[in-house]
């Protein structure tokens, strides 16, 4: 009998090499909830409807991380993939391959199952690692949870979360302990739903959803095991109908560009512009500063690396000078590359005051020029450029930066 969700293996090809496990999980058609454009009398659980985003959101991270695996660009290659998904007709036309590459139906035995042979093959050795993507339904019930609603979630069941989980449950019982005392060591989770408590859940004295797992002490948690939520505690998720949550969208960019500086990449004499989850959240802070207000990074270990660009990513460059008489007599701005001299001419950007040039990320020198004597060169030591630099960057003529 098939695995649930399974829709790659390399255990057998890879035998006791290390690898990736991943899961990935969408779910969009609620079976039990209304349509979007349903009017809905209920005001509690039951105001819940059906998304569309959640199931597209999961195929694209699927998909992202099977050509970064099929670029070799993945620290550890996949050894396994499992894919659920219930689509909603607007993501099957935004992507018609969700209409026959959707997985299994994420009903809750069935991520039951999936997400237990997950653990099951991350728990062969220490060196495996772990990757979870829930994009759906969430609501909290206390404290730092996330309660995650599968596909068969019915707010009209006898019991409340008899079909729902706690990611909670999955991050605890993740951890080492005397049953998968060898379990990897490395784990990546992204929790893509609300974490927000609606009010009719106030009503219940012990509302418990169900267990995935049971979770035993550990002797000691010495995982990387970092998690990016999608909205902060108490917060909501965002998305277009039909288009990617804000938040994969953001991941895809980060996990494609987040990174800020080359360096020597871990068990290879070749250098490289690595990725980990403190280089994603510094780039996409600096690339939106709401960031910080919508999403979450926690858990342990952040700067765990998972993937890399052999290339340096590509950096919008905003500048702006100060005062403004100088800013007007400015004949030449250029960036200079500390390391092999190429100049980048910066161009005024149309009606704003912000000067912009587009450069590969590492140490330029920024070079300034009056149209006339109306203010010296000025000429700035090396600095870094990259994505996780804010912008824009200051400068003062005729005096320091």
């Amino acid at each position: 009998m098939a695995e649930a969700g399974l829709i790659l293996d390399r255990r057998t090809e890879m035998g006791a090499a290390p690898g990736l496990h991943a899961i990935f999980i969408g779910i969009s058609d609620y079976a039990k909830l209304t349509h979007p454009e349903e009017d809905v009398a209920d005001e509690g659980m039951g105001a819940l409807q059906k998304l569309r985003s959640p199931a597209l959101s999961a195929f694209r991270m699927k998909e992202q991380f099977l050509l970064l695996d099929q670029g070799n660009r993945l620290f550890k290659p996949l050894k396994t993939v499992r894919f659920l998904t219930a689509p909603m007709p607007e993501e099957i036309q935004n992507e018609p391959r969700l209409a026959t590459d959707h997985g299994d139906l994420p009903v809750f035995a069935t991520l039951r199952d999936a997400i237990r042979n997950w653990r099951r093959d991350i728990a062969v050795g220490q060196e495996e690692q772990g990757l979870f993507q829930f994009s759906g339904h969430g609501v909290r019930i206390m404290g730092n949870s996330a309660i995650l609603l599968a596909a068969d979630f019915d707010p009209a069941g006898e019991v409340l979360l008899e079909n729902a989980f706690d990611f909670q449950n999955i991050f605890f019982g993740m951890a080492p302990n005397s049953k998968y005392p060898d379990i990897g060591r490395t784990q990546f989770y992204f929790v893509d739903a609300c974490r927000n408590k609606p009010d009719i859940l106030k009503e219940f004295e012990d509302l418990r959803p169900s267990q995935i797992f049971d979770v035993r002490s550990p002797d000691r948690d010495d995982r990387k095991a970092p998690v990016a939520y999608a909205a902060t505690n108490g917060g909501h998720a965002a998305a277009i109908a039909g288009q990617c949550t804000e938040f994969i969208d953001e991941m895809l960019w980060a996990l494609d560009s987040g990174s800020v500086s080359c360096q020597q990449l871990p068990g290879n004499a070749k250098s490289g512009w690595p990725i980990s989850f403190d280089t994603m959240k510094l780039c996409l802070n600096a690339r939106n500063l709401n960031a910080p207000k919508r999403f979450e990074f926690s858990g342990l270990g952040a700067e765990t690396l998972f993937t890399f660009r052999r290339d340096p990513p590509e950096v919008d460059v905003q500048l702006s000078f100060v005062p403004d008489e100088a800013d007007q007599k400015i004949g030449c701005a250029k960036l200079v590359n500390g390391d092999t001299n190429t100049e980048c001419g910066a161009l005024r950007g149309g009606a704003s005051r912000f000067w912009q040039v587009k450069v590969p990320s590492g140490l330029y020198r920024l070079s300034v020029e009056a149209e006339d004597d109306s203010f010296p060169k000025f000429q700035s030591m090396l600095e870094p450029i990259n994505l996780g630099r804010p912008m824009p960057w200051t400068v003062t003529l005729g005096g320091g930066t």
